[in-house]
């Protein structure tokens, strides 16, 4: 089953396609941070309220979950629609669901090693006993090493810089064989 969107213009004549740059893509990851707000403040509740590990792993997935299922259903996250742009393969044809897990894994990195590395806190007795965000904060502090994944932002850093240089392809567009191109001329 194929999903049309309004981004589908233009797509077949690879001549028309027009990379974007950093600015633009910079700009929908922002929106699509306004867009996982809700998620985002129930993997703060589940920290810092429910203490529930299970449901700071949920709240995880779902924010992970968004980017490849909306790229490979849609060609492009919420973000990326607003700003009319989209992702494609190389030929500017429509991607598909493992490509667009494909371009995901280095944010798939990220969301386990932040997983793994927070495990401690919930652990923790003390945790179980704190109810002011500033003895969490500290008690987080002392107990999370975000170790591996500093190291993963890192890797999606230099992928961001990478953006800003021609050919305007990350990390992830590489490994995956695709490109993000405005999805109308000009």
């Amino acid at each position: 089953m194929e999903f049309n969107t309004i981004l589908d213009s233009d797509l077949n004549n690879e001549h028309n396609l027009i990379k974007a740059g950093f600015g633009i893509r910079l700009g929908a990851s922002l929106l699509d941070g306004l867009i996982l707000i809700p998620i985002t403040l129930l993997n703060l509740y589940a920290v810092y309220f429910e203490k529930s590990y299970i449901l700071y792993v949920i709240a995880v997935a779902l924010a992970f979950l968004y980017k490849p299922i909306m790229e490979g259903l849609f060609g492009a996250t919420l973000g990326k629609m607003i700003c009319k742009i989209m992702v494609v393969n190389i030929d500017g044809s429509r991607i598909d669901n493992s490509k667009a897990f494909v371009r995901s894994i280095l944010w798939l990195f990220v969301s386990i090693t932040g997983v793994f590395e927070i495990l401690p806190l919930f652990g923790n007795e003390k945790y179980q006993l704190l109810n002011g965000f500033q003895e969490l904060s500290l008690l987080q502090s002392e107990v999370v090493e975000p170790k591996m994944s500093l190291a993963a932002q890192l890797v999606l850093l230099i992928s961001g810089l990478m953006i800003a240089l021609k050919p305007k392809r990350g990390i992830h567009d590489y490994a995956s064989g695709t490109q993000v191109v405005f999805s109308k001329k000009g």
